[in-house]
C-alpha cells in the first residue's frame, strides 16, 4: 500500500542533523523570521487537514482562531473530550473476530505560555456542564436512604491504591485530560501505576488480592488520557528508567505543537454561539448513550468490507515498515501498536460522524482519515523518540548557542560553560561542543594560540577558545 501524503518528516541523520537544512533540528535560525514568514513556515503538514469539512471541524477552525493556537492542538483536545464521552461504552470487532476497545493516550507537548489551559478548559466544558446536571438530578440520597457513589469522569493527582478503589467505583471507566503533566510525573515516580495504565488501555482486567482486605476485582477498565506536557517534562517522563522498561510509551500517541508566540494576534471576537452549541450537543450526546451493565460485552461497532479492505492493507504496510531501516522501526513495540491506534482513531471519528454511532458501520471514508492521522502520529512521535533517546547532547548544545549568543560573544571555553551551566557535566559539555563544531555551528579561535609560540612562554597551553559561526542577534556572519 502506498504511504499517506502525511508522510512528510524531516529526514535527520545519526547526528540529529535536519539534511535539508544543515543545521541542527533544534539550532536557532541564524535571523528571526519577521511575522509572516514565521507563520509561513508553521503552515507545514496538520493533523486537521485530514478532516473533512464539517461543522466539527469548522469549530476546532473557529476555537483555534479566538484562542490563537494551532488548529492541532484544538483537535486534539476535542478528541480526548469525545475519548472520555464514549469510554468503556463501546469496542470494535473486526470480521476476523478481532475486537478493539475505544481508548487512546495522548501526549500534547507544547511550549511554556501556549495557552494549554484555555484550550483544555474550552474542550472538558460540555462534559463538567453534564456531570453538574446529572449530580443535581440524582441528588446525594438513594430512596432506601443510602448515599449514591458519586458521579465522576476524571481523576488527576492519585495513589495506586485510591485509583484502583476509584475505578470499582465508577465500573472501570475513568480519564485524565490535564493541562499540565502532574500524572507523567507520577508515573515516573512509581511503578505500580505503569500496570494499571497497560491494562487500562488494553481492557485487561485488574484483580488486586492484599492479606487482611477484601479482593478488589475490575473485569474491563477502561483509561482515557489526552495531557498537555512542555517538552522538559515530556522527555524527562520518557527518559525514565521506568518508563523504559514496561510498555506504557508504546501506547503513547505523541504530538509536538508548534509555538505561535510571537505571532498571536490580541482581540480577536469568541466563538459563534452556533459552533459552540454543536459542540456541546456532540459531547452530551455521547455522553447520554449508556454504557452496558459490567460484565456484559460492550457496544459493537463494525466495519464496512471496503472499510476492511483498507484497513487490512494498512496493517499489512505497517508489518513492513518494522523492518529494519525501515520508517516504524525506531520503536517497534510503538509500531506493532500503530494499527489498532488506526481502528481506535476510526471509532472515535465515527462517533463524532454520526447522530447514533451504533446503527452505522465504519465506512472508507473515517477509516482514511484515520490512516491519515496514523502517518502524521508516525512522524511526530518518532522525532519525539529519538530526542528522548538521542537529543540530550543536542539539548545541551542549544543551551550553550543561546548563552553564547548572548553573555559571550568575545569567545568561550569549555570552562567557562560549566561555570555558567552548572548543572550539565563536563562529559555532556564537551560532547555538546564538539556536536557544534561538527555541526559548524561555532568554530576555534586560533588566534589565541599566536602568542604560544614565542620563546618566553612557559607554562600549560591555553585551554581551546570557540566563537558562534554566526551572530544569531544581528543575522550576519562574523
Amino acid at each position: 500500500m502506498n504511504r499517506m501524503p502525511f508522510v512528510v518528516p524531516a529526514d535527520v541523520d545519526r547526528l540529529g542533523v535536519a539534511k535539508t537544512a544543515g543545521l541542527p533540528v533544534s539550532v536557532p535560525s541564524v535571523s528571526p523570521y519577521p511575522l509572516e514568514d514565521r507563520r509561513l513556515a508553521l503552515a507545514g503538514p496538520k493533523l486537521i487537514d485530514a478532516l473533512p469539512a464539517s461543522s466539527f471541524k469548522v469549530f476546532l477552525q473557529y476555537a483555534a482562531h479566538t484562542l490563537q493556537v494551532s488548529e492541532d492542538m484544538t483537535m486534539l483536545n476535542a478528541i480526548g473530550a469525545v475519548n472520555t464521552a464514549v469510554n468503556g461504552k463501546f469496542e470494535i470487532i473486526r470480521n476476523c473476530g478481532h475486537r478493539e476497545p475505544l481508548s487512546l493516550y495522548i501526549v500534547v507537548v507544547e511550549e511554556p505560555g501556549g495557552r494549554k489551559s484555555a484550550v483544555v478548559k474550552l474542550a472538558k466544558q460540555p462534559l463538567h456542564n453534564w456531570l453538574e446536571q446529572r449530580r443535581a438530578q440524582d441528588g446525594q440520597w438513594s430512596h432506601d436512604g443510602k448515599s449514591r457513589p458519586a458521579i465522576r469522569l476524571y481523576f488527576q493527582d492519585t495513589t495506586a491504591a485510591a485509583l484502583k478503589r476509584a475505578l470499582a467505583e465508577t465500573e472501570g471507566r475513568l480519564s485524565c485530560h490535564e493541562p499540565e503533566p502532574g500524572l507523567l510525573d507520577m508515573l515516573a515516580r512509581s511503578g505500580a501505576h505503569m500496570s494499571l495504565f497497560c491494562n487500562g488501555y488494553d481492557h485487561e482486567p485488574i484483580v488486586v488480592d492484599r492479606v487482611n482486605k477484601p479482593l478488589l476485582e475490575i473485569p474491563a477498565p477502561a483509561f482515557s488520557l489526552c495531557i498537555s506536557a512542555q517538552p522538559e517534562a515530556a522527555l524527562r517522563f520518557a527518559r525514565n528508567h521506568r518508563v523504559r522498561s514496561c510498555g506504557l510509551l508504546a501506547r503513547l500517541l505523541v504530538v509536538r505543537i508548534p509555538s505561535l508566540m510571537g505571532t498571536r494576534r490580541v482581540g480577536l471576537p469568541p466563538i459563534p454561539q452556533h459552533s459552540l452549541d454543536f459542540y456541546n450537543a456532540l459531547i452530551r450526546r455521547l455522553l447520554d448513550i449508556p454504557a452496558l451493565p459490567t460484565g456484559m460485552a460492550r457496544h459493537a461497532l463494525e466495519l464496512t468490507d471496503n472499510a476492511e479492505a483498507l484497513f487490512a492493507g494498512f496493517a499489512r504496510w505497517a508489518e513492513l515498515e518494522l523492518l529494519p531501516c525501515r520508517s516504524l522501526n525506531f520503536d517497534t513495540g510503538w509500531g506493532a501498536k500503530l494499527p489498532g491506534k488506526v481502528l481506535r482513531l476510526a471509532g472515535l471519528l465515527h462517533c463524532i460522524a454520526h447522530d447514533d454511532p451504533r446503527r452505522a458501520r465504519i465506512d472508507t471514508d473515517v477509516m482514511g482519515q484515520a490512516i491519515c492521522m496514523a502517518h502524521f502520529f508516525a512522524a511526530q512521535t518518532r522525532n519525539f523518540f529519538w530526542h528522548a533517546e538521542h537529543g540530550e547532547v543536542q539539548e545541551v548544545a542549544d543551551e550553550i548557542v543561546r548563552w553564547a549568543s548572548t553573555y559571550a560573544t568575545a569567545g568561550f571555553s569549555v570552562q567557562d560553560v560549566q561555570s555558567c551551566l552548572s548543572r550539565h557535566s563536563r562529559q555532556q559539555i564537551q560532547a555538546a561542543v564538539d556536536l557544534l563544531l561538527r555541526l559548524q555551528v561555532i568554530h576555534e579561535d586560533l588566534m589565541i594560540y599566536a602568542h604560544q609560540q614565542e620563546r618566553w612562554r612557559r607554562g600549560r597551553p591555553r585551554a581551546p577558545r570557540f566563537r558562534l559561526a554566526y551572530n544569531y542577534n544581528a543575522g550576519t556572519q562574523r
